[in-house]
């Protein structure tokens, strides 16, 4: 088994680590963009949420609950993928070589292999070679910026894909909220009592946040009121929750009653989407 080499770690780099995307996003779904990917700004804002969850393996492993139409279960796919490569590569940054290659390998065994066929059946390319090279980034201990550049390639790819799939912004939303869904059975399988019980679980969930507020973000500038509020109360329904985490491998304790508020966030966002026809 070859053994990922070992990185310098720089305690606490999340912190100054924006898990962006939302350019990349907003060029998916119609809206003006200016440039793509992580970009690392000021602090970075934790983004939260969860409620109830999909069918199939712990923590949503299995990929979008059954229950979701095929657009809206392959759009939740997507944002999965999305998610467990964010904090993959949030974690190479920050010195966590190892554990970021498990999130990596994680899309590919979990998620990938279904979405590349239910992707086929709709004419459209799956993107293998660039989920190999960023895996491959990881694995070898690249230097920081691969890695990004790795990660960049897959986002513009998986971004192309739902530009393909002419998704309505209700979809868009009904996945995003699929996804707080997921992070909620996530985030409850990893922490219990205040305490990180299952620290994959828990990164899991963050990265799915990250993504979740980069889609409903990047419906913000929607010409159609409802749109933009639906937009606005799903990231204000995400920001409400920024207590449940402590980057991305906590020391002390979390706030005890952090799954309830993480429920409730993703409980609203559920009901916004409904304001979308």
């Amino acid at each position: 088994m070859t053994k990922t080499p070992a990185r310098r770690a720089r305690p606490r780099l999340w912190q100054n680590l924006a898990l962006a995307g939302t350019a990349a996003t907003l060029a998916a779904t119609g809206a003006a963009s200016a440039g793509t990917g992580f970009v690392r700004p000021g602090a970075a804002q934790l983004w939260p949420a969860q409620s109830q969850s999909s069918e199939g393996g712990e923590g949503g492993e299995s990929g979008a609950p059954q229950t979701l139409s095929e657009t809206v279960g392959i759009l939740t796919d997507l944002g999965l993928l999305e998610g467990y490569l964010r904090v993959g590569l949030a974690l190479y940054l920050d010195g966590h070589a190892d554990m970021a290659a498990t999130h990596m390998k994680g899309p590919d065994d979990q998620i990938y292999a279904g979405l590349k066929i239910r992707l086929g059946k709709l004419g459209i390319d799956g993107f293998d070679a660039e989920l190999a090279a960023l895996g491959a980034a990881v694995r070898d201990g690249k230097e920081d910026v691969q890695a990004q550049d790795a990660f960049e390639a897959v986002l513009a790819r998986i971004t192309a894909t739902r530009r393909q799939m002419a998704a309505e912004p209700r979809q868009i939303f009904d996945a995003a909220v699929a996804m707080l869904q997921t992070a909620a059975k996530d985030y409850d399988a990893g922490v219990k009592d205040g305490a990180v019980t299952d620290l994959h679980e828990y990164q899991d969930a963050w990265g799915f946040i990250q993504t979740v507020r980069a889609l409903a973000e990047a419906q913000a500038g929607s010409s159609d009121g409802d749109v933009r509020d639906a937009a606005g109360e799903i990231v204000a329904s995400v920001d409400t929750t920024g207590e449940a985490f402590d980057g991305l491998a906590p020391k002390g304790k979390l706030p005890g009653d952090a799954s309830s508020v993480l429920y409730a966030a993703a409980a609203r966002a559920e009901f916004a989407a409904g304001w979308v026809k």
